[in-house]
């Protein structure tokens, strides 16, 4: 088990909300302060990171880090940022905010939390795994608010694909028919990997050369 303290730090959260930087930094410190001596392992969740002020990031993450916090999660809650912005961000934190926190990147769990606004959700996680991120979120489909979140099934295989992850993913596609079924959420025909036309062909020059590499007995290729 786990406690996630979770506050807002954009400057857009800051004004609709009227809050000042002293608030933020009271409010994150009783919550982590609270969960340590209740003995609860913390991970202290920035919404809206990737449009935050670094100063306000620094500050707020260096803090509940003191405090105890040994997981962060670093989070793009509008699918704001592109895979270079999450390399930049991801390197800042881990390069100046966590040793400045008088810890060692080791002693922190660094978690990404992205979605899906601008369809950069898996771009964004696979920069976060090259980046160094520790944890990487996503859901099953994408399934989330508005655009949705990163879907957790496509960054699942890709990473396998780029050689990150050696996890046996066979089952993924029957959790993916499970959450299609459950949750009522729509799995498109041309949804990449598990869709049901992901590995058809109706392009007359595409399927000509399947038809021939199959009479030559490669039913892989």
């Amino acid at each position: 088990m786990q406690a996630s303290a979770f506050l807002g730090t954009s400057p857009i959260r800051q004004f609709a909300e009227n809050w000042t930087m002293e608030r933020i930094l009271s409010t994150a410190e009783e919550a982590v302060t609270f969960a340590v001596d209740n003995d609860i392992p913390v991970m202290f969740v920035t919404e809206d990171t990737t449009r935050s002020k670094p100063e306000d990031i620094k500050q707020v993450y260096t803090r509940a880090i003191e405090l105890g916090a040994d997981r962060i999660c670093v989070c793009d809650t509008c699918g704001h940022v592109t895979p270079n912005g999450v390399k930049q961000l991801l390197g800042f934190i881990q390069n100046e905010v966590i040793p400045d926190a008088g810890v060692s990147r080791s002693d922190i769990e660094v978690n990404w939390h992205g979605h899906q606004d601008r369809g950069l959700g898996v771009a964004n996680n696979l920069a976060a795994a090259e980046a160094g991120a520790d944890v990487i979120h996503g859901t099953a489909l994408g399934i989330g608010e508005r655009a949705g979140n990163a879907p957790l099934d496509q960054t699942l295989v890709n990473l396998s694909l780029m050689g990150v992850i050696d996890n046996d993913l066979t089952l993924l596609n029957e959790y993916m028919l499970k959450a299609h079924e459950y949750v009522e959420v729509a799995l498109p025909r041309n949804y990449p990997v598990f869709g049901g036309d992901a590995f058809e062909t109706g392009t007359g020059v595409h399927a000509s050369a399947v038809i021939k590499a199959m009479k030559k007995g490669d039913h892989w290729l």
